[in-house]
């Protein structure tokens, strides 16, 4: 689904023009480590976020570059979409059975 989908995904450093589906794997394993830790795309839409707003802040405190912020925010909105395709498609993966179970 994901691969079909690419495009939707707005990527760039993690779709490198030479091979565009090399870290569709490793995507999918953020994805689902972030479901087993219940985390909502909404929630980590809002973390990058925070760190956009306090960039200078965290700098000192936490030595966030400016590229690892634009990378976080690149998977958030993957992951925001990656979720809107399942809900779109009518599709659970195996973090969402945990989930909402849970809930």
């Amino acid at each position: 689904m994901v691969k079909k989908n690419l495009d939707k995904f707005d990527l760039d450093y993690y779709r490198p023009l030479g091979n565009p589906d090399k870290f569709i794997s490793e995507l999918l394993r953020h994805f689902s480590r972030l479901k087993d830790e219940n985390v909502s795309p909404q929630q980590y839409l809002d973390y990058v976020l925070e760190l956009q707003q306090d960039q200078d802040a965290m700098l000192s405190a936490v030595e966030i570059a400016k590229g690892d912020i634009e990378r976080l925010a690149e998977l958030a909105n993957a992951y925001h979409v990656y979720n809107q395709l399942l809900v779109d498609n009518k599709l659970l993966d195996f973090g969402d059975l945990i989930n909402y179970t849970l809930k």
